[in-house]
C-alpha cells in the first residue's frame, strides 16, 4: 500500500477515487483528453476500461474514452 501511495504522489495525471461505481444514465464530467470539461449522460460501462456518453454540446454526439477520463459529477 505504501508503494502504491507513492506512485500516486508523483504521478503526473490526478488519480479520483470512486467509493459508488458509474452507472448508466449519471451525469459525468471529461477530465482528461480531447474533450476535457464537456458533461455528458453515461450511456455504456464497457468493462473496467472504456465508456460511452451522450454529449449535448455535439449534437448527441456519443464518444466512447476509457473510463478513467471521467468522474461523477
Amino acid at each position: 500500500m505504501d508503494r502504491f501511495r507513492f506512485m500516486l504522489d508523483y504521478s503526473e495525471d490526478t488519480v479520483h477515487f470512486q467509493s459508488e461505481p458509474l452507472a448508466p444514465g449519471e451525469t459525468v464530467e471529461v477530465i482528461k483528453g480531447p474533450l476535457q470539461g464537456l458533461q455528458g449522460e453515461l450511456v455504456e460501462l464497457g468493462g473496467h476500461s472504456q465508456v460511452m456518453l451522450r454529449i449535448d454540446h455535439l449534437g448527441y454526439a456519443m464518444v466512447e474514452i476509457p473510463v478513467g477520463y471521467v468522474k461523477r459529477l
